[in-house]
């Protein structure tokens, strides 16, 4: 910029000294000049620098997804779908994934499944038949007792024999150990019939359906589809391929958003706001200038981040000077007049609301630069 800065001011010395012979060209002219022209260009320099920056450092961002079947096994891939570098929409199918031992999984819980719930009825017809077990063997102790009392009763008034008290007193405990063994029965009866959720399913089948839910889902995740609108690129994957779980591979790239990247020095930043118009020069565009406005200013870089360790931090003697990034969002009518790409790159003016009349300088200066694209592609 400052050639052509010199320039601009060289030609108008020759106008105004040579061509138009205002002024005579003498030893306090040539001082005079030479003294305005160094403070004017580096003034008008300074002042365009710093009102309106212009960086070197442009790049069009994506968002870019690694597809990775979401399965808990590998397994081959049955059908690639998709076709690299074809936009595709979001939910259509990118690939699929053997699905038969997803299936058979399912199957296998399903009937599961249903011969839990048909358990359930009998439970309850075991605790039934428990809790009438327990009253016909409290029944049967209150008559063991009956014939106990009598035979103690006769023997104490020695009109009974003691062999009668002693097959009394063995039916007594008999009856006493049956009832406490069909107690215990009718209490498991009753634990495995209430055994219940607090929604009051029964447990066994609440699990099997939270299983059989899961296997579903594994089954649903064979079929990969497309995240969002985008398209696939460097398509590798193959019919056989088997895939691990959770390993990316494919490369998914998010429909264009429009989105700039410009890294400036951090000295500036201290005028650019949010709002501010843009104009960025692609290389892939050259002679064409792409109109946008500054999204935002992501105030901090990784050199200003303190990791915890048990170490103290290092301060070296000489470091790189930092440069924060602006974030650019490209207007939409200029994201449907040019491709912009992951990855493509350029220069980036940024014009804030100082110093607007130093603007033109800056235009031509970003102008000159697209233009000479032309050259570079030449060669």
């Amino acid at each position: 910029m400052i050639m052509l800065l010199i320039d601009i001011y060289v030609l108008g010395l020759w106008l105004i000294f040579f061509k138009f012979k205002l002024l005579k060209f003498n030893l306090t002219a040539k001082i005079s000049s030479a003294v305005i022209g160094v403070l004017l260009c580096f003034g008008v320099l300074i002042a365009v620098n710093f009102l309106h920056p212009q960086s070197m450092d442009a790049r069009v961002i994506q968002h870019i997804i690694p597809v990775a079947a979401n399965v808990p096994h590998s397994g081959p891939v049955t059908e690639v779908a998709v076709q690299p570098n074809l936009p595709v929409k979001a939910g259509d199918i990118l690939f699929q994934v053997d699905r038969r031992p997803y299936e058979l999984e399912v199957s296998r819980l399903e009937a599961a499944l249903a011969e839990a719930e048909q358990n359930v009825p009998q439970l309850e017809a075991a605790l039934a038949a428990a809790t009438a077990e327990v009253d016909r063997l409290k029944n049967q102790l209150t008559f063991a007792q009956i014939e106990f009392d009598r035979s103690q009763k006769l023997v104490a008034e020695q009109a009974g024999t003691q062999e009668s008290l002693d097959q009394a007193t063995r039916n007594l405990d008999i009856a006493k150990a049956a009832l406490r063994g069909a107690q215990a029965d009718e209490e498991k009866a009753r634990l495995a019939a209430n055994a219940k959720t607090s929604a009051g399913e029964n447990v066994a089948v609440a699990q099997l359906k939270a299983e059989l839910e899961t296997a579903k889902y594994n089954l649903e995740q064979t079929t990969v589809r497309a995240p969002v609108d985008g398209m696939v690129v460097n398509l590798e994957l193959k019919p056989g391929f088997v895939v691990p779980p959770g390993e990316p591979v494919l490369t998914f790239v998010v429909n264009p958003e429009g989105i700039v990247v410009v890294t400036l020095p951090q000295e500036y930043l201290s005028f650019v706001e949010p709002g501010n118009e843009v104009e960025v020069a692609l290389d892939m565009h050259p002679g064409k200038m792409i109109q946008g406005k500054v999204d935002a200013v992501v105030w901090a870089t990784g050199q200003g981040q303190l990791t915890p360790s048990g170490t103290l931090p290092s301060v070296l003697e000489k470091t790189p000077a930092g440069r924060f990034a602006v974030k650019v969002q490209i207007d939409p009518s200029e994201q449907n007049r040019y491709r912009l790409p992951a990855g493509a790159a350029g220069a980036a003016a940024i014009y804030t609301d100082y110093g607007k009349p130093f603007r033109i300088v800056r235009k031509v200066v970003v102008r000159w630069y697209t233009w000479l694209n032309y050259l570079s592609l030449a060669m």
